[in-house]
């Protein structure tokens, strides 16, 4: 007997991401996404959790697009080299351990989205409460 498995988790769209995402996008900023997916899950499931904001996202990439899972540095590679800019010109924005591991590792700043009163420390370059913080910042 074979069961079914579903790895896919309940995702949202934060209240402030689509104002974030549209006003980075007015001012010319290229924009990606890298997101892990359940091994043999197809993008169609990952990009449909960002359904709301797919259309600011010019790379919307998944590990299947690179072949590796963060922290591997390949995704952030290929999406600098994607956007014809090099991995220093970029910042990646993610919430947990690996997504700092990953920037880190391909030479990108990265931010921390933290959302919660734990402190984390991953070594990120910087740290935020909510994305629209990237504003001031870029």
């Amino acid at each position: 007997m074979v069961s079914a498995i579903n790895f896919k988790r309940d995702a949202y769209v934060y209240a402030e991401v689509e104002e974030t995402l549209k006003r980075l996008s007015d001012r010319g900023i290229l924009l990606g996404t890298l997101s892990d997916v359940a091994y043999g899950m197809d993008n169609v499931y990952a990009l449909e959790d960002i359904s709301a904001v797919i259309k600011y996202i010019d790379y919307p990439f998944t590990s299947n697009d690179v072949g590796y899972r963060k922290p591997c540095a390949e995704g952030l590679k290929l999406l600098a080299e994607k956007m014809q800019i090099s991995a220093a010109e970029m910042v990646f924005v993610g919430d947990g351990e690996k997504d700092i591991m990953c920037a880190m590792n391909a030479g990108v700043y990265s931010v921390l989205i933290n959302r919660s009163d734990n402190v984390k420390n991953y070594g990120q370059d910087k740290e935020i409460s909510s994305l629209d913080e990237l504003l001031t910042m870029i």
